[in-house]
């Protein structure tokens, strides 16, 4: 009987600790600076030079520079933009870029953690491209890239990562001209623009 008590005080004793475990391994992760965890909001702004959207047969880059403010919720980093600009876009084609914007601005974001690795996933994602070019088959279209986009987010660079595979972790998607699945790449260096100027962000 005592024997069968303690083994029965083990397993309980076991599976608490494997909760925890569970527990810690599904927290999301919050936004840092010096590894401190942040207190307040703060501002930043991510910029890249190849931003891309890419469906079949058409894909178009330009620069782009995002800003955001950034806190911690309920155990969980909140993000959202409050603007994006596009600009120096093209195309891999004969399309022309004769505008591009992103609308309907702040989009909301919050962070997710994936097995050990850290992500920010944005909703409401919106870039709306005009094309032209008297080759270009959607002349004087302007195509909506709408959706959901998901960065892992690279602690040692302070970089945020979106691809294939991101959007793939984090479950979210992009479509144009109705259902189209569309691909985002891009690659942006986040640096804060207020009272944690110049400090090295992270997510964790």
């Amino acid at each position: 009987m005592r024997r069968r008590m303690i083994w029965m005080l083990s397993l309980v004793a076991m599976l608490t600790a494997g909760a925890a475990v569970a527990s810690s391994a599904s927290a999301s992760p919050v936004w840092r600076f010096g590894g401190a965890e942040l207190v307040g909001s703060e501002t930043v702004v991510a910029e890249t030079a190849a931003s891309t959207l890419t469906l079949p047969g058409l894909a178009t880059t330009c620069k782009a520079s995002v800003a955001m403010t950034i806190s911690n919720s309920g155990g969980k980093g909140i993000a959202t933009v409050e603007s994006m600009s596009l600009s120096g876009c093209g195309t891999n084609g004969v399309c022309t870029v004769e505008s591009a914007t992103a609308p309907g601005t702040p989009w909301p974001g919050s962070t997710k953690a994936v097995g050990e690795k850290s992500y920010l996933v944005v909703q409401e994602f919106n870039n709306a491209i005009l094309y032209g070019g008297e080759l270009c088959a959607i002349e004087g279209w302007t195509i909506d890239y709408e959706g959901s986009v998901g960065g892992l987010f690279d602690n040692s660079s302070s970089k945020l990562i979106f691809d294939e595979a991101n959007a793939a972790a984090t479950g979210s998607s992009l479509e144009s001209i109705g259902t189209t699945t569309t691909h985002y790449d891009a690659q942006y260096g986040v640096k804060a623009t207020g009272s944690h100027a110049g400090q090295a962000l992270t997510l964790s």
